[in-house]
């Protein structure tokens, strides 16, 4: 009997049986921020320009918490856009779309730090966003720290980023009132 064409199927079966899995598909995400309630100021704040950087860790890819010193990127949940751009459209949108400031070539520059986007599972499933803020006009230099956390249902990287929209609104919002009150 030839055993070859046997030795040769088997041979092809565990090869087949041996090779890798297909590997899983990158998933791109975009955070969904909510519709913002106009500010209804009688004054809006003079605003010249947004100027927003974000520290070097918030790459493309989503960045998780699993407790106060560790942090990982998920490889396969990825970011449409940088996260400073998603940042300064959030800020343009509240500041510029919700009334608290408006646009003066001789009003103010503000400059944003984005210092956290990421998703917090250490304690609870949140999304935190957290701004360093700078308002640098005539009357010198103010600066504060707003962060905003907000719950997530659900561990999966969709959840994330609409908790992150919801939190990137939440601080814009809170950038504006803090703009407000430090105009009056």
């Amino acid at each position: 009997m030839n055993r070859r064409p046997l030795a040769l199927a088997l041979l092809l079966l565990t090869g087949a049986c041996l090779s890798p899995a297909p590997a899983p598909a990158l998933r791109w995400f975009a955070p969904a921020m909510p519709p913002i309630a106009p500010a209804g100021l009688a004054a809006p704040v003079p605003l010249a320009r947004i100027l927003v950087s974000a520290e070097a860790q918030l790459g493309d890819r989503m960045l998780l918490r699993t407790s106060d010193v560790e942090f990982f990127h998920d490889d396969l949940a990825r970011w449409i856009a940088m996260p400073a751009a998603f940042a300064e459209q959030a800020l343009h949108d509240v500041l510029f779309g919700g009334g608290y400031c408006r646009d003066s070539a001789e009003g103010a520059e503000l400059r944003v730090v984005l210092r956290e986007f990421e998703g917090n599972v250490s304690e609870r499933n949140a999304a935190v966003v957290a701004f360093d803020v700078a308002i640098v006009g005539p009357g010198g230099v103010r600066r504060t720290t707003l962060r905003r956390s907000i719950a997530i249902e659900g561990g999966d990287a969709a959840s994330l980023a609409r908790g992150l929209g919801a939190a990137l609104a939440a601080t814009a919002v809170a950038t504006g009132e803090w703009l407000d009150e430090s105009a009056r």
